[in-house]
């Protein structure tokens, strides 16, 4: 619901570039999105390119960027309620222009959004947190045990958020 709060507050917001995709579907059939947040400066005419098993509502990728991306996830173990505080947090430290950096006006969050792309996937594992697992998903599986060789039909979060992260790497 809070995404959905700030999609709708930020979309078209002159100093922050906001965008939130559906990035996967859980193994249940959840939703895991990815958001998107920087500064429109350094923006590229060019889009991101789609990924096979990746994306499944298609449409319009974001647009690239000229400068370094942090990626963040959280939650890949449900009982890890930390990670969701620090999402939320992070979210709310970049979308806050109210901080106003030493003597000048530009505020930090500004100042950190001109120089990096977040890519920021708020929860990896849904299904777990939905069934109240510590560690595991709906299938036994410890994700976290999946990144070198994940499954796009075994481990669906796991295999979209490595392949969005090795193509962010790939765009430099």
């Amino acid at each position: 619901e809070q995404l959905n709060s700030y999609e709708k507050t930020y979309q078209n917001n002159p100093r922050i570039y906001f965008r939130k995709e559906l990035l996967a579907y859980s193994i249940e059939g959840r939703r895991v999105d990815i958001i998107t947040i920087t500064g429109h400066n350094d923006m590229l005419s060019l889009k991101e390119e789609g990924i096979p098993g990746v994306f499944p509502e298609g449409g319009e990728r974001p647009n690239r960027f000229n400068k370094p991306t942090i990626f963040v996830t959280a939650r890949v173990h449900p009982g890890e309620t930390q990670g969701s505080h620090m999402v939320n947090g992070l979210l709310q430290f970049l979308l806050n222009d109210n901080i106003v950096y030493s003597n000048t006006n530009a505020t930090i969050a500004n100042i950190v959004r001109s120089k990096f792309v977040f890519k920021i996937v708020p929860m990896l594992n849904p299904d777990g947190v939905y069934r109240g697992n510590f560690r595991l998903d709906s299938l036994g599986q410890n994700l976290n045990r999946y990144y070198t060789n994940p499954s796009l039909e075994k481990q669906p979060t796991i295999f979209a958020t490595k392949h969005a992260a090795i193509q962010q790497h790939s765009y430099g």
